[in-house]
């Protein structure tokens, strides 16, 4: 789990450097190097280390199945990578092909090879997988009186009450956990990832807010998207509610948006867009300043 938040802070961090000044890369340039590196590099580490890096702004960017692709790619390569087994069954969890998702998670199990923290992070999202799969919460529950998973305990409690819908499981979580993110979560007092970054936080998208936005038309735009369909793209989200608060936090920060729907893996998703006339890198700034992450997309 440490190492997990490690490597979240750092993606985070190099996206903000990315992002910043005036040598701000695109994402799609970014993608584009990659992909050739991805391609013709001779060193299939290189190889490797840039489908790695393509999964993950793929998965920033919220395009699950170039994302999938990216870490099947990956695994192409080095096949015994365990990071990249553990996101390929992460993902395949995030989007309900639970029994895809299976069989990376349990080849890190049956081949007994790899770190202990990597063995514990399959066993635990196998136990989630089963969870949101049936409902059947016992595995889940079980691993919380292990020793070993005792950093998991807040994400394991939150599980089982969202899913159990037990408010038993949400006064352990309040009174052994107070501090912890999903904690707050619970008691709203945070709301979910309101961020390109949310796909990180698996499962985060989906909670609900404590007091529900008053259903709305989308907010209107008065500056239109650039003439090539060029916006920003600051939320990506499975619920609509959450897609609206991140509306509603632009309009008073003064930011015109859209909300557009996205169909995707049979699944359907609320992406909010901020419009920039010329001047892209001035208005990453701007929201980077007012605290919103972004990063430039074409809308079709």
């Amino acid at each position: 789990m440490a190492n997990r938040i490690v490597f979240i802070l750092l993606l985070l961090l190099s996206f903000s450097f990315l992002f910043a000044g005036e040598n701000f890369a695109s994402l799609a340039s970014e993608i584009i190097r990659l992909e050739n590196l991805a391609a013709n590099s001779p060193s299939l580490q290189e190889r490797h280390n840039a489908f790695l890096a393509l999964a993950r702004l793929f998965q920033l960017s919220g395009n699950n199945e170039e994302a999938l692709k990216a870490w099947e790619s990956a695994l192409k390569i080095n096949n015994s990578d365990g990071r990249s087994l553990l996101e390929k069954g992460r993902l395949l969890i995030s989007i309900g092909e639970y029994e895809k998702a299976l069989e990376p998670l349990t080849a890190i199990l049956f081949s007994g090879s790899y770190s202990k923290a990597i063995m514990l992070e399959a066993r635990f999202l196998i136990a989630q997988l089963e969870a949101f799969r049936s409902g059947n919460l016992r595995p889940l529950s079980a691993l919380a009186e292990e020793s070993d998973f005792s950093e998991y305990r807040p994400l394991i409690y939150y599980t089982l009450w969202k899913i159990g819908e037990s408010p038993a499981w949400k006064a352990v979580l309040a009174k052994d956990f107070p501090l912890s993110p999903e904690a707050r979560i619970a008691a709203g007092k945070a709301l979910s990832a309101q961020t390109p970054q949310w796909i990180l936080f698996p499962g985060r998208e989906d909670i609900g807010l404590t007091s529900p936005i008053q259903a709305a038309p989308p907010a209107v735009v008065a500056q239109a998207p650039a003439a090539n369909g060029a916006v920003l793209q600051t939320g990506f989200f499975s619920r609509e509610e959450n897609a609206r608060a991140l509306s509603e936090k632009l309009n008073k920060s003064g930011f015109q948006n859209i909300i557009q729907t996205k169909p995707q893996n049979n699944s359907t998703y609320w992406v909010v867009y901020v419009p920039y006339s010329s001047d892209m890198n001035g208005m990453i700034k701007k929201l980077k300043d007012a605290g919103f992450d972004s990063f430039p997309v074409t809308l079709n």
